[in-house]
Order: structure tokens, then C-alpha cells, then sequence
């Protein structure tokens, strides 16, 4: 329970402020339901009991006796997944409305938050609104959604309300202290009626401090333990120890279009706590609970700055951790801000919305210049403080070439400052500006049904021009591929510069013929599965020719490498017992090269004299011994002088066994050179012809080659975006990040501006030598 002196600091000292007692409905029960919630909600459920507590204190202000009901904090709360991929937040229904006598109330206040879904009617809270009538016949049941903070707050008419919800006799929407317990007074069972809780009627400082003592902290701060560990997510949370929400500031003195509509319509206007308030209550917190974090869910926890500052060396003198999950403004931090949160917080975020001005500014309404998010990336870096950057795409009449620019910064910022983009998808939330700016224009717009938080991330709400939903859902998942350069998921290790072959267009050609030894290559993979990479690729050169290739593929197995491929010639596997000797050496992938049908066609590539007959054999003894568990392809270079038998080439490929091609077109690197380059348009012709022809029976990627070099089969080129999660290790150079080190020699045209996979393709190769 609450400690004395904590009770004596808030709810006498708030009593004595107290009009007089309600005679007629004094005795109230506020509760805070469970929840059942998509698990890819956003914001931060596990917080939305402030609400409650928050009406519990005005109520007792105003002389009532009041109790609490709250679903997070009885023995049982918790968490649970559901079929279907929700989640179930709290205590079972029953087992909370039957923690109190029904008769001992007057009224049941029910904090019905964006989350329960007031907007509609939603079946889970449907039944407990029914069940709380079945559990008090006799009392006055009003909902109240206790909304002060957070963006995505829905908008709904109160006539909405009561239709789907018939069994309460009132509501309060918005801030509730101040009307709340008037409502209480005078409305009347079976009468319907409706008030809107205006901010400006709420003066923050003369709040009682919210009602913690109402309810078991410690049975709180175990769901907070049992909801972390069962969603996954962190991002609203400390580190160390208990943690209570808490509301420094409400509202908000910036007009954002897609804002809530409290703040947007200036009915929960910018107010905040005094620091000399928030220092006491802050120090009260942490001895009535024990708390060693906070986490403020304030709109803007940093809107004054000097205030802000205080705030933060407040919370350093007590010990506090801190956590704001809606986020900083960017253009009001400095860097002695920034170091001050390092040493508070586990992370922070800030917004950016789009790194074009037009929408960031003309159509969102921001009023920020992106610089600002860069400064404060960069102070992040600086300070080691992992930081999270907002953006948005298919804002009303956004164009590609803005989006394009939205995801090159995010993607920037990620690889420069390590800074982890959140990307969402562009929802006008009903009641905002932007939904009222999307209406007039008469785009066509989802409803915010129960599962609305899939608007933000899997399906856009808004489907128009220039941006179909079809098109921005495929830019969103490409930006996703794209992030894998920041997250590795296999090290190609190259253990030699020698190869019995010399491949006119070698991407390793001229280096000098040299292994890596076998302590470096063993370095290599232990740093990188420390590191968290999963996957192996040995390479070259010819990787058949190292003396410690096999001792290689059972260490990497040993330490836990889930896949480990061979890439080949497959000259070395003509010998069927050496062919049986790899493929039961722990490899789980294999890809050997092959250029032609023919002896004279394949051979004119590698310009070894007998490497067709070997490598055919080597592919002949991969189908025949290979176990059922390696996956087995055939890579192929297509070049000027190959590429009109490209189709026979895949045929072969069928004729074989073999179910997977890749087609790789040359690079300038080694002895790449123009020459070497196949003509597009009619390579991209033939191969697609191939592939309509072997469909189901051979799958085919392309390497190598820009989307649109392959009208109307860009998907098949996306391969490519896969090497942003791929790690080369060079024989005797430093390692690099694969698409990094191939973008050196890629470049962008004008008309890759407004292409919509210019976020996965780096561009035409650039081949400085033609004549080569």
C-alpha cells in the first residue's frame, strides 16, 4: 500500500481543496478493462491505466469515495497471444468486475481508451461494457476515454457511441478531470448524455498527483515484466526496475496535420507541470514505489527547452531513468541535451516525417527543417545513445520521386549515424486535418475498423494517384530489403584468388593467386556469428582448391552457422568421391558455374580447355548424391558473347535436374570490362522467354541488372537488394558490406529519380574502361 507520507503530501493536501462531498452518488468505482489488441499495435497499451488513476484523483479531489478496478494490476495480470495474432492484455473480465461488491457503488466509471476502440463497436469491449451492467444493475455507468496525449487518438461522435454501446448512461470524452465529476452528480440512469472534457478547464498544477495508491503497484510492475516478455517490445519502456507513466506536459503548441484531434482542434491546448511540481512528484514516486524509471508520455515532453533541461537533471539527481515514447522534437533539442539523455534513457526517437519539404511542411504540416534531424542524429552517434527517426510515406498527392527521397534519407541516416528508421504509412486518423484535407479531395480512404493499426504498417490507407496502395505497399517491403545492410545475415568468406579456370569477365581477375590462411578464414567466422550473422558462403576464386576447405565447413557448422554454401566450377566434383566427399561435409547449399550448353560456348567464357565436360559431370554428380536438405543451383555469367544462347543454356539447365538458375550479368571489377555487357533489351527478352517457357520447373533469378532493366519481371531482379545483408570477406583486404562495395561503381540517372525501386538499386554499373 502507499506509504503514509506519500497520502498525506497528495490526497489530504487535495482535500482540503475539495468542494463538498456529493450526497447523492458519492461512492464510485473507476476501472481501467483489459484489453484484446492486433499484436502489431502501435503506442504503448501497457500505459493507458494513467487515465484512470488520473480520474480517480479529480473524483476524490471533489470529495468522492473512490476505488479502483484495474485490469494490470490484480495477481493474474498479464499477457497472452490469442488466435489470430492478438494479444490479450490484463485479467479476465469476470475475475476484475468481481473484485468488488456490486452494491457498494453509485457509479462505474469505465476508462475506455483509444485501444478499447470507443470508436466503433468493438465485441471485446461490447462484453465488458454488458458485464459491468450485469455486475452493477443499480449504478450509473459512465465511460470515459481519459484521453490528455498521444498521436493517434480516433475521433467518434457521441451518438456513434451510445449506439454501440447502449448500456452506458453517459461518456466523457477527452480530459475528463473537470468534467467528470459533475457529470457524476447530474446525470441520471437511462438518460444518455455527452461532454466534451476541454483542456483549458484543466489546470495541471492543481491536480491531485494521479491515484497510484488505488491500485497494487507491485502486481502492475509484474505485468509489465509479463507483457514485455510476451509482445516483444520495448521501445516504451526502462531498463532497471519498476516504471510508472507519467504526463509532464498535455497537448501540444505545434498543429500537425496528422495529429490527434484534441490537439489538432485545440481542445487539449499546450499546458505543462511546473518543474517544481514534477520535482516533488517524481521524488514521491520513487519513495512510495520504489521506481527506478519513468516513462512521459507527454506529445512533447521537450517543448521548452530550458524546462526540459531542468526535467532531465531532476531526474539524474534522483536516479531515474527515463523513456519518451512519443518521441522528441528534433528542432528543440541541443547537443548538451542530448548528452544529458544518454545517461538517462535507453533510447530516444524524433521525427522526420519526409525529407521532402513540400510534404513534410505543406501537407503534414510539420514546420521542421530536416537538418535539425540530421544534427541530432549525429549528436546521438557522438554520445553513443541509440536513436529511432519517424517518417511516413503516401501522404495525399505524394509522388515516387518524394517517397524515393524519404527512404534514401532514412536509409542514410541508418548506414551514417546508425539510427533505426520507423516507417509508417501515411493514416489520416478520423477527425485530424489531413483525413478532413483527404475528404475534400474525394480520395478514396479505409475505415478505421478494430484492426486500424494495420493501416499504419501493412496496408496503406489511402488509394490514389500518383501512389496506388499496390505500388507504396511495394515500397515499403523494398526499404525493408534495403535494411538489411544494416544487419548482416551472411559473411561470403573468399579463401582464394586461384581458380583453374580465367573467366574473361572474373570479378576477382588480376588479383594475385593467393589462399587465405586458414587461421585468418577461422577469425572471420567466429567474429562474425558473434556478431549475430547466420549464414556462410565460401567463395573465390575456385574454394574447391583451399587445403582447408573441409576443416573450414565443420568449424562453421560447429559454431553454429545455420547454412554454409559452396560456390564452384564443380571442376573438382567430376571426381564422383570427392563430389560425394563435399556434399556430406555439413554444406547446405551449393551453386556451381556454368556458361554455355556446349563445350564451345562455356569454354570460349573460361578459356580452360576441358572445364565443360568436368563441370557438366560435377552438376550430373550434385543431382545424383546430393541429400535431400542442400539447396542446389546453377549460376551463369550472361555476356556479349553468350547471351543469344541463354535459352539453350537454361534448357541444359532443366535437362539436368537442376530447379534453380541464377543469371548474372557482369560487373567492372577484375577484368570486367563494356565489352563483356550482353545488349539489355534483347537479353532481358530472351531470358524472359526462357523463364515463361521452364515456369515450374526451373526458378530464375537475376543478378546483377537494375529492375527496370527487365520490363514487366522487375521483381526477378530484386535479388540483388539481398546483398545489403551480406558481408564480403576478401582474401587479404578488410571486410566490407557487399552492396556498399559494389555502389562505388553503380550510378543513378535522372530518371532513376521517380522509380519506384530505386531504394534497392544503386543504378547502372559503370564501367570505366570500355575498351578493355
Amino acid at each position: 500500500m502507499i506509504p503514509a507520507a506519500f497520502l498525506a503530501h497528495d490526497y489530504k493536501a487535495g482535500t482540503e481543496k475539495s468542494v463538498k462531498r456529493s450526497q447523492d452518488r458519492e461512492k464510485v468505482l473507476v476501472v481501467n478493462p483489459p484489453l484484446e489488441i492486433p499484436g502489431a499495435f502501435i503506442d504503448y497499451p501497457e500505459y493507458v491505466n494513467l487515465g484512470a488513476v488520473c480520474a480517480a484523483a479529480a473524483l476524490r479531489a471533489q470529495g468522492f469515495d473512490v476505488k479502483a478496478a484495474d485490469a494490470f494490476a490484480l495477481p493474474d495480470s498479464g499477457a497472452r497471444w490469442l488466435p489470430g495474432g492478438h494479444i490479450h492484455l490484463g485479467c479476465d473480465s469476470r475475475a476484475l468486475l468481481g473484485s468488488h461488491a456490486p452494491g457498494d457503488f453509485d457509479a462505474v466509471v469505465l476508462c475506455l481508451s483509444v485501444f478499447h476502440r470507443p470508436f466503433l463497436r468493438h465485441e471485446f469491449t461490447a462484453d465488458f461494457i454488458r458485464l459491468a451492467r450485469e455486475a452493477f444493475p443499480d449504478a450509473l455507468i459512465v465511460a470515459a476515454d481519459a484521453c490528455f496525449g498521444g498521436m493517434h487518438f480516433v475521433d467518434y461522435a457521441s451518438e456513434t457511441f451510445f449506439g454501440n454501446y447502449p448500456q452506458c448512461d453517459a461518456l466523457v470524452r477527452y480530459e475528463c478531470e473537470a468534467e467528470l465529476p459533475k457529470l457524476l452528480r447530474t446525470a441520471e440512469r437511462g438518460v444518455p448524455v455527452a461532454v466534451d472534457g476541454r483542456g483549458e478547464h484543466v489546470i495541471l498544477d492543481e491536480l491531485l498527483h494521479p491515484a497510484w495508491d488505488l491500485i497494487d503497484a507491485n502486481h502492475y510492475f509484474k505485468f509489465l515484466e509479463r507483457f514485455y516478455a510476451a509482445a516483444g517490445r520495448s521501445e516504451s519502456r526502462t531498463n532497471n526496475g519498476p516504471c510508472l507513466p507519467v504526463a509532464a506536459s498535455r497537448g501540444c503548441p505545434f498543429r500537425c496535420a496528422f495529429c490527434a484531434p484534441p490537439v489538432s482542434r485545440g481542445i487539449s491546448p499546450y499546458r505543462s507541470h511546473s518543474v517544481e511540481y514534477l520535482s516533488k512528484y517524481l521524488r514521491a514516486l520513487k519513495t512510495a514505489y520504489g521506481i527506478r524509471g519513468v516513462a512521459f508520455l507527454d506529445g512533447i515532453a521537450n517543448a521548452h527547452t530550458a524546462r526540459f533541461a531542468a526535467l532531465l537533471d531532476d531526474l539524474a539527481k534522483l536516479g531515474l531513468e527515463a523513456a519518451f515514447p512519443n518521441g522528441l522534437r528534433a528542432d528543440l533539442l541541443q547537443k548538451e541535451t542530448v548528452e544529458k539523455l544518454a545517461a538517462l534513457c535507453s533510447s530516444v526517437a524524433v521525427s522526420a516525417e519526409s525529407a521532402s519539404e513540400r510534404v513534410r511542411n505543406e501537407l503534414l504540416g510539420k514546420n521542421l527543417d530536416l537538418s535539425a534531424v540530421e544534427r541530432v542524429a549525429s549528436w546521438c552517434a557522438g554520445a553513443g545513445l541509440p536513436l529511432q527517426i519517424h517518417y511516413m510515406i503516401g501522404a495525399p498527392g505524394e509522388t515516387v520521386e518524394e517517397v524515393n527521397m524519404t527512404l534514401e534519407h532514412a536509409a542514410r541516416m541508418a548506414r551514417e549515424q546508425g539510427a533505426a528508421p520507423l516507417l509508417q504509412f501515411c493514416a489520416p486518423v478520423p477527425g485530424t486535418p489531413l483525413r478532413e484535407q483527404c475528404l475534400d479531395q474525394g480520395l478514396a480512404l479505409r475505415e478505421f475498423n478494430e484492426d486500424y493499426f494495420s493501416l499504419f504498417h501493412e496496408t496503406p490507407a489511402i488509394d490514389a494517384p500518383p501512389l496506388p496502395e499496390s505500388e507504396l505497399r511495394s515500397m515499403f517491403a523494398r526499404f525493408k530489403m534495403r535494411l538489411r545492410e544494416n544487419e548482416p545475415e551472411k559473411v561470403i568468406v573468399n579463401l582464394t584468388y586461384r581458380c583453374g579456370n580465367k573467366c574473361a569477365m572474373c570479378a576477382v581477375g588480376g588479383r594475385p593467386a593467393m589462399d587465405m590462411p586458414k587461421k585468418r578464414a577461422l577469425e572471420l567466422l567466429r567474429d562474425f556469428r558473434m556478431r549475430g550473422v547466420r549464414l556462410a558462403d565460401f567463395d573465390g576464386g575456385e574454394p574447391t582448391l583451399h587445403p582447408d576447405l573441409f576443416a573450414l565447413i565443420s568449424a562453421a557448422r560447429r559454431m553454429g552457422y545455420e547454412r554454409v554454401n559452396i560456390t564452384t566450377n564443380g571442376r573438382k566434383m567430376a571426381d564422383r568421391g570427392y563430389a560425394s566427399r563435399l556434399l556430406l561435409s555439413g554444406i547446405t547449399d551449393l551453386l556451381i558455374s556454368l556458361y554455355g550448353a556446349d563445350e564451345r560456348t562455356h569454354e570460349n567464357v573460361t578459356r580452360a580447355q576441358g572445364s565443360f565436360e568436368q563441370t557438366v559431370q560435377g552438376i550430373r554428380h550434385a543431382v545424383e548424391l546430393k541429400p535431400e536438405r542442400i539447396e542446389f543451383g546453377v549460376n551463369t555469367v550472361v555476356t556479349a558473347d553468350n547471351y543469344n544462347l541463354i535459352e539453350e543454356l537454361l534448357d541444359f539447365v532443366a535437362e539436368l535436374g537442376v530447379q534453380n538458375a541464377a543469371v548474372q550479368y557482369p560487373t567492372p571489377f577484375g577484368r570486367g570490362s563494356r565489352k563483356h555487357v550482353p545488349p539489355y533489351e534483347e537479353t532481358a527478352e530472351l531470358v524472359n522467354r526462357a523463364m515463361r517457357k521452364l515456369a515450374g520447373r526451373v526458378r530464375v533469378s537475376v543478378i546483377n541488372l537494375p529492375p527496370c532493366r527487365m520490363p514487366g519481371a522487375e521483381d526477378l531482379a530484386l535479388a540483388d537488394a539481398g546483398k545489403y545483408s551480406r558481408v564480403m570477406a576478401f582474401v587479404n583486404e578488410p571486410p566490407e558490406n557487399l552492396g556498399v562495395y559494389l555502389a562505388r561503381k553503380r550510378s543513378h540517372s535522372e530518371k532513376c529519380a521517380s522509380c519506384p525501386y530505386r531504394i534497392v538499386c544503386e543504378g547502372e554499373y559503370v564501367f570505366d574502361n570500355p575498351d578493355d
